[in-house]
């Protein structure tokens, strides 16, 4: 519990520091997250192989990596001027 209030903390921290705009690289896996169109995306630092990893009717933003590279933190437009903060695991290569 403690380490999920300290990432919370730490995204507040990095939402008030960057535009909605924001792209995180993750050095372990090589990858950039990134937002478009208010969903998040990821793809290789080449260029290819883009996904999406989200598909809401709310907005997201500033996106952010964990240290090992297995998890995307951001935030989510949630009613009127609340904010949630959201994570999402990645799928491990076989």
């Amino acid at each position: 519990m403690r380490r999920l209030v300290i990432l919370v903390l730490l995204i507040a921290g990095l939402a008030a520091a960057y535009p909605a705009t924001m792209q995180a690289s993750s050095p372990p896996t090589g990858q950039i997250a990134f937002v478009r169109d208010g969903d998040i995306w990821i793809m290789d630092a080449d260029g290819g192989h883009a996904r999406r990893l989200t598909i809401s009717s709310k907005t997201e933003s500033r996106p952010a990596w964990s240290p090992d590279g297995r998890t995307i933190a951001f935030i989510r437009a949630g009613k009127g001027d609340a904010f949630n903060v959201c994570l999402t695991q990645l799928a491990q290569a076989a």
